[in-house]
């Protein structure tokens, strides 16, 4: 039997977690708690779904909308909405379980800190932050590891930023 949607206001954000929860090493409550800190410096009110969803849900997704035909860790879509809401409505964050843990075995990541990065990655997504360039690379990683430190997690680019 799998868990289900919660859904939860506060501090202005709504977090709406939805999917297949079984197996998954963070609670609903947990993930809509890093949501809610990368919303941090959103002003006003607004709402975020977060799923967690399968690779082949995740594949197909990635497939026709980045023309990527294999499995990834997280994907955002934003919200496209017409007129100004009480609550603006940001968009969908859906994280692949099996990518994500995956990814932490591998890398030998706290499983905890690996779902903190991708669910506050893809939130960072829907408030416009990118990695398109290296310019771009640097402001989005420079934010995550700075969020991910707020929740007590270890900078997943410190590889990346020691000196050699």
């Amino acid at each position: 039997m799998s868990q289900e949607a919660t859904s939860t206001l506060e501090a202005e954000h709504e977090v709406d977690v939805a999917g297949h929860l079984d197996g998954v090493p963070v609670s609903p409550a947990q993930l809509a708690s890093w949501v809610r800190l990368a919303l941090t410096a959103a002003p006003g009110a607004s709402s975020v779904g977060v799923q967690v969803v399968d690779a082949q849900t995740i594949q197909a997704l990635n497939a026709q909308y980045r023309d990527r035909d294999k499995p990834t860790n997280v994907l955002s879509f934003p919200a496209e909405v017409p007129a100004p809401l009480p609550v603006r409505p940001l968009g969908d964050v859906l994280v692949c379980a099996e990518v994500v843990a995956e990814e932490a075995r591998a890398g030998a990541i706290e499983p905890a800190a690996h779902w903190a990065h991708m669910v506050i990655h893809g939130t960072l997504h829907l408030l416009g932050y990118d990695h398109e360039s290296d310019e771009e690379a640097t402001v989005m990683e420079a934010r995550e590891t700075l969020l991910l430190a707020s929740a007590g997690f270890e900078d997943p680019y410190r590889t990346r930023h020691e000196d050699p």
